[in-house]
């Protein structure tokens, strides 16, 4: 075999057939419309059955092509005791599991004290057994996991994987830095949470839009000097 290595342009992405093709960071804006063609460079082979695209990429946005490529597979993911090893899950019975730190953490305003987060943090696994921050405990995570059954009804034709930081990064990290994306997101700023999404907990990001609608009571004893100059000063002083 030979071995050709490009970047993500129209001209790479159009040039000799090969029979495995290796795709990274596929959740780059370039590639959206560029998949396609890379797909295509191996068609020769594919025709013939004897063709590989291996895709390997932080996550990105929902419905962006790494995401819909995981979906379109088996879907699976690092579990432990036969339980998915997650950040921040919920059981059938409502209650939360995962990564976690002391109650007291959370500040009357609805701030994080970062700090006593660090110092507490754990691991409950949704089974409830607890796990300390600890190499020990990474070393738990790797050797007792393992990969998850296929989804059912899942596209055997197509492999596709997820695995979160967890089990290669110790928990106070992960804590302080999701702490500091929270105090961001507080004032508006989402962008370091969806980072921490897509890089530390390998879920595809989903922007969410939030629509307000105000609502003013007109008093209809003032229904004759409704006038569209009235109506835009009246909702200037409701925005403020």
């Amino acid at each position: 075999h030979f071995f050709i290595a490009n970047g993500v342009n129209l001209n790479s992405l159009q040039s000799k057939s090969i029979q495995w093709k290796f795709n990274d960071e596929l959740w780059i804006d370039k590639w959206q419309d560029l998949y396609v063609h890379a797909r295509g460079r191996v068609s020769a082979y594919e025709n013939i059955g004897s063709s590989k695209i291996v895709n390997v990429s932080q996550a990105g946005n929902v419905g962006d092509v790494m995401d819909r490529g995981y979906e379109s597979g088996t879907r699976r993911t690092w579990v432990l005791d036969g339980r998915e090893l997650e950040f921040f899950g919920t059981r059938e019975d409502g209650t939360k599991y995962g990564l976690t730190w002391s109650e007291d953490a959370k500040r009357a305003d609805g701030s994080i004290d970062k700090a006593r987060a660090v110092e507490t943090c754990r691991y409950e696994a949704e089974g409830g057994t607890a796990y300390d921050d600890s190499a020990k405990t990474r070393k738990t995570f790797m050797e007792r996991g393992r990969w998850s059954d296929a989804r059912e009804g899942s596209d055997h034709t197509v492999e596709s994987f997820q695995f979160n930081s967890l089990p290669t990064r110790p928990m106070k990290l992960l804590v302080a830095e999701w702490c500091e994306a929270y105090e961001y997101a507080r004032r508006g700023n989402m962008g370091p949470m969806a980072d921490f999404t897509r890089k530390r907990r390998c879920r595809p990001w989903e922007d969410r839009q939030e629509v307000v609608t105000l609502k003013t009571k007109f008093p209809s004893h003032l229904g004759s000097i409704a006038t569209p100059r009235f109506w835009r000063d009246l909702c200037s002083k409701s925005l403020l």
